[in-house]
């Protein structure tokens, strides 16, 4: 018994770390459950009721099947001094309900050998048969080591095919106790990948990459022609080796264009669409922090050229500032040209929409 209780108490220090979960034991998983029992004796045994004590070792067997093997014994007065010692030895099968449940009740059949003895009289051994309800309920679950502690309960009928003063007395018995599971699954947690690319956090280099982007074991997002722009956003994906490329990933030499920059009407305002597209051209110009750009402001052929001259220049140092801001403020120069460089026709709205426009004309 001593035994039995040493490993249940072992059994509750193992849970003092590690994951726990509420699951229910797992299929091929092996147990120890100690428990007291309450007996009722039958009244032909002129005996009292008292209380004893059983453990049990047993298997998961399947979902719905533990099969076990337990010892009991208990100690009952007679009058006169004298006590009435009865042990069983039993297998026994279980049927299990709602396995993965927190609570798992089910039905019990065993059979066995039952011994009584009179005080320090000889064994009297009988054939007989328990049966009844029970459930077992977690308490712990660890599943980085594949155990499970848990609180068991039972209500049982123990009728044996003879005894002292009746041919087949019929005991009753009310057990609690712990049941210790282990050799169940182990679950090692999964490491924490917050952005979801299949690189854990504590390896992950670029730990913001977009959801769906194809990364390396670095976490990191591909660039397979090495010009620093990822595949994802790389337009040109076959750049030469060496050339300077914009935030597209196409090679470029005297001008980085900024397509979808846009303003209201008649305003120097950016409108917050041209905000990605400037970021991406700060991203290209601390890449290449020897680059000297001029930020140059164009306009379509409508108005005065005065008007148009103002306005383009005001347009190329709202978008200079921007970048400034950005972290480029040592690499720029603005400068605003009017309607003088038409790169479409003025006579179409098309056209209009493409001399309106503002690039970074590469200076070295």
């Amino acid at each position: 018994m001593k035994k039995a209780i040493g490993l249940t108490l072992a059994a509750c220090a193992a849970f003092c770390t590690g994951n726990t979960a509420f699951a229910g034991a797992d299929v091929g998983s092996s147990y120890i459950a100690p428990q007291l029992q309450g007996i009722s004796l039958d009244k032909s045994r002129r005996a009292d009721s008292d209380v004893g004590f059983q453990v049990s070792f047993g298997r998961v067997l399947s979902t719905n099947w533990n099969g076990e093997i337990s010892y009991a014994t208990s100690n009952h007065g007679l009058g006169a001094g004298q006590k009435l010692n009865l042990q069983a030895y039993q297998v026994a099968a279980q049927r299990v309900f709602y396995r993965d449940a927190r609570v798992n009740p089910y039905f019990t059949l065993g059979l066995g050998r039952f011994d009584s003895s009179v005080s320090n009289s000889a064994n009297d051994g009988h054939i007989g048969a328990t049966y009844g309800v029970g459930l077992v309920a977690d308490i712990m679950k660890n599943t980085l080591t594949g155990t499970d502690l848990q609180f068991r309960g039972e209500l049982l009928g123990r009728r044996t095919s003879g005894g002292q003063n009746s041919s087949s007395p019929t005991d009753y018995i009310a057990g609690i106790g712990l049941q210790y599971n282990w050799g169940g699954q182990k679950v090692q947690p999964k490491p924490l990948d917050s952005d979801g690319d299949g690189v854990p956090d504590s390896i992950d280099k670029c730990p913001n990459t977009p959801a769906g982007a194809k990364v390396d074991a670095d976490g990191c997002e591909l660039d397979s022609d090495g010009d620093g722009v990822v595949d994802r956003l790389d337009k040109c994906p076959d750049t030469p080796k060496g050339d300077r490329v914009d935030m597209f990933g196409c090679s470029f030499k005297t001008e980085i264009k900024l397509p979808g920059v846009v303003f209201d009407t008649n305003s120097a305002e950016l409108k917050s669409e041209s905000y990605p597209i400037l970021d991406g051209a700060v991203a290209v110009l601390k890449r290449y922090p020897e680059l000297k750009v001029e930020v140059a402001g164009h306009t379509d052929g409508d108005g005065s050229p005065a008007y148009n001259l103002a306005l383009s220049d005001r347009r190329a140092k709202t978008v200079m500032q921007y970048l400034k801001d950005k972290g480029a403020a040592n690499q720029l120069s603005g400068k605003g040209y009017g309607k003088r460089q038409p790169i479409a026709s003025n006579k179409t709205a098309e056209g209009k929409a493409q001399n309106r426009r503002v690039v970074l004309r590469v200076l070295n």
